[in-house]
């Protein structure tokens, strides 16, 4: 699967490409994802950063983008659901995206091989080498993708418990519970090491990032959280019982979510975790599509 074709034949349509978002996810962007011939601005809100350098453009404020200019907006950010929910208010009606929904998704990938293609595309910002010493924990989604692909297959079960033997010592050195019978889509991203335990039943979207000390579980009913697409767990969260976390929903560091349902683009904290607030650009979107 060739990733960077893939986005670029997505964005076809659009020939005037801001990037908004200077940070690491935007040099990614840049680099390695997006047509760099139809890049005309990139923009950061961070006033330190305007009339820099960056790649091969100078950095502009969000106010001095000429938006009857541009035909989408790119956003690279982490905080991607500000930006958008700012974007979605714009007088000009413009497209607008969060990079990661450029990507292939579970309904483009047909094998586990595939999806793994997609998690290292997403991870991967450097040279492979410096790869591997930096984000060792991509081991994980390697040995987890094959050893899945080779279930119920006949012909590979011996590759299948070689694999096994393999990723269950993987796992035990990295400090991650991830049972193969845990369902996840592309674009899944572990981003730090050490003491994340998922439940066998756990379902996971798309593009969802999990930081450290983070649980998904089981309540005393044995229910079992699902997470839809685009979702990021802090540190030090657990994902209890029957909760649903939908789309674009980010679980704030500390928080315990329990039999919690969301909205989509939501933002979620506290113990036990609330809803905190819920951006409108996901439902505007919804309604122009």
């Amino acid at each position: 699967m060739k990733i960077k074709k893939y986005i670029e034949e997505k964005l076809d349509s659009y020939n005037r490409i801001a990037v908004w978002g200077s940070g690491e996810m935007g040099k990614q962007a840049i680099r390695e994802w997006l047509p760099k011939h139809k890049i005309k601005s990139v923009i950061d809100s961070n006033s330190k950063k305007i009339g820099e350098n960056f790649e091969t453009f100078k950095i502009i404020a969000p106010q001095d983008l000429e938006f009857n200019q541009i035909d989408c907006v790119i956003v690279c950010t982490t905080a991607y659901n500000e930006v958008l929910e700012i974007l979605s208010n714009k007088e000009k009606k413009i497209k607008y995206f969060y990079v990661l929904e450029l990507f292939p998704g579970s309904e483009d990938t047909n094998n586990e091989i595939e999806n793994l293609l997609v998690d290292i595309a997403v991870a991967k910002n450097t040279n492979w080498f410096k790869f591997f010493i930096e984000r060792p924990q991509i081991l994980i989604n390697i040995f987890y993708r094959i050893t899945k692909s080779c279930m119920n297959k006949t012909f590979l079960i011996p590759v299948f418990w070689i694999m096994k033997i393999f990723y269950t010592i993987i796992c035990i050195f990295f400090s991650v519970d991830l049972p193969t019978s845990v369902k996840i889509g592309p674009g899944f991203v572990l981003v730090h090491l050490g003491n994340v335990v998922f439940h066998r039943g756990t379902k996971i979207g798309d593009f969802v990032t999990i930081y450290q000390n983070v649980t998904i579980g089981s309540n005393d009913t044995g229910n079992v959280p699902i997470l839809k697409n685009f979702v990021t767990l802090f540190h030090d969260s657990s994902v209890i019982g029957n909760s649903e976390i939908k789309s674009h929903c980010r679980v704030g560091a500390k928080s315990l979510a329990i039999d919690l349902k969301t909205e989509e683009a939501s933002t979620i904290y506290g113990i036990p975790a609330k809803v905190q607030r819920t951006f409108n650009w996901y439902k505007n979107r919804q309604s122009k599509s």
